[in-house]
């Protein structure tokens, strides 16, 4: 029984270590699993000295001979083991080769292969450089294959090596990052900083909001399964994803698509590469960003400590109208009926014309457009005000409260919130400042 189990652990061994055939890359590899193996079953030494001159049974103690039979056959097992662990076409090289002289040749034809394909290997990661337009994951996979080829030549890239010479074969697309991360000291694996280094290049065109009113069509994220990493190095956590309704002060709305939630982050971001993709222009001026759409403005930032803002003072009072920014295409003019349809709180077309007629507007074509939300509730009607006010009639019979936030600036214990609750018939009230 005890043989027996001997035999199953020396075959486990043996399928974990030789799992890979050798071939031209992995000579070095495949020799220290060779090695391994034999050293475990105690065989070392048949691939360390040769077996020495054959005994003439005529002549030799038969002791001897049995001793030296067995010896025999204990070198060929290696003999088999070596030939099973290669390629068919170095099995057919080698197979008349004893374990000694097998392994010398194997040396001599894979040691200086080996070493000039590692010099080759590392001049080209060294020259390596991310091309302009190449997505940052198909130019890591190219490294991460450099790196794997090293290590079947027998050189393991120390880690902090292999970040730097990633970091600086980035473009310059990528200096902000490499400065907050040199800045930080972050001393991540190379695992970490591909990872980090998609999560950014995924960050473009990436909008980010941290409030979950306006957030629609929302898809719930596991904690923990995405982060975005921050100027500082600090890390937030990213909740949900859907579409942002982004209110402007001309009462316009853009609908942002891809939008991140991430309640720790202190302003939201939009995203200028989203919208000129969805057909909005920006022209940069001395002192701010215009942002327009089919002639019709939407918006303009502003810049403040480093930072454009959008204005949220309505500059153009009289525009008052309901736009989605999505992929569909639409041709609204300044002077369209569906705009002053929209100004003149959703009137229908037969106003819209009487209007042309008595010289009030200006005369336009009255195209069609589709029914929309805000358009139908501008014609729901509402239920009449009672003209009657309730009261509470004893001590907390009526409470009051309001939730107020997120506020651009926190209390000094990092709250961005408050809730108030007053009491309707003392009018006694209370404040507290909350974090989330």
């Amino acid at each position: 029984m005890a043989a027996t189990a001997q035999n199953t652990n020396n075959t486990t061994t043996r399928s974990i270590l030789l799992a890979e055939k050798l071939t031209r890359l992995n000579f070095t590899n495949w020799y220290r699993n060779i090695r391994i193996i034999l050293m475990y079953e105690k065989k070392i030494k048949f691939v360390e000295q040769p077996m020495g001159p054959a005994l003439d049974p005529e002549t030799a103690d038969p002791k001897t001979i049995d001793k030296y039979y067995e010896t025999v056959n204990l070198e060929q097992e290696v003999v088999c083991l070596m030939l099973s662990s290669m390629s068919p076409e170095l099995q057919r090289t080698l197979e008349k080769y004893n374990s000694h002289d097998m392994l010398k040749e194997l040396e001599t034809t894979f040691k200086e292969q080996a070493k000039h394909k590692l010099f080759e290997i590392v001049k080209v990661f060294h020259a390596c450089k991310k091309e302009e337009g190449q997505s940052i994951s198909s130019y890591l996979l190219k490294m991460k294959s450099y790196l794997d080829t090293l290590e079947c030549l027998g050189y393991v890239m120390p880690n902090e090596l292999g970040v730097t010479l990633i970091l600086n074969s980035l473009n310059k697309d990528y200096d902000q990052f490499v400065q907050n991360y040199k800045m930080h000291s972050l001393g991540k694996t190379i695992t970490e900083l591909q990872a980090m280094l998609k999560l950014h290049e995924k960050g473009y065109g990436t909008q980010i909001c941290n409030t979950l009113q306006g957030l629609k069509r929302s898809k719930k994220l596991k904690h923990g399964a995405l982060s975005l990493y921050m100027g500082n190095g600090m890390r937030a956590t990213i909740e949900a994803i859907g579409s942002f309704d982004l209110i402007l002060p001309s009462g316009l709305i853009i609908v942002l698509d891809n939008c991140h939630f991430a309640p720790t982050i202190t302003r939201g971001v939009v995203s200028i590469s989203y919208l000129v993709e969805n057909g909005d222009i920006h022209t940069f001026t001395n002192y701010c960003i215009f942002v327009s759409k089919d002639n019709v403005f939407y918006f303009n930032a502003i810049p403040h400590d480093g930072i454009y803002e959008i204005d949220m003072h309505n500059i153009y009072p009289n525009v008052s109208s309901t736009f989605n920014v999505t992929n569909k295409r639409v041709n609204y003019s300044l002077d369209s009926s569906y705009l002053w349809h929209c100004r003149l709180r959703h009137i229908n077309k037969k106003h819209m014309d009487k209007l042309q007629r008595d010289g009030i507007l200006q005369s336009t074509h009255v195209e069609s457009f589709e029914k929309y939300k805000s358009c139908i509730f501008e014609k729901m009607t509402r239920k009449p005000f009672p003209h009657q006010v309730e009261r509470a009639k004893d001590l907390l019979g009526l409470i009051h409260t309001d939730v107020c936030g997120p506020f651009r600036t926190v209390s000094r214990e990092g709250a961005s919130y408050f809730i108030t609750f007053t009491d309707d018939f003392s009018h006694y009230g209370y404040v507290y400042l909350t974090k989330h």
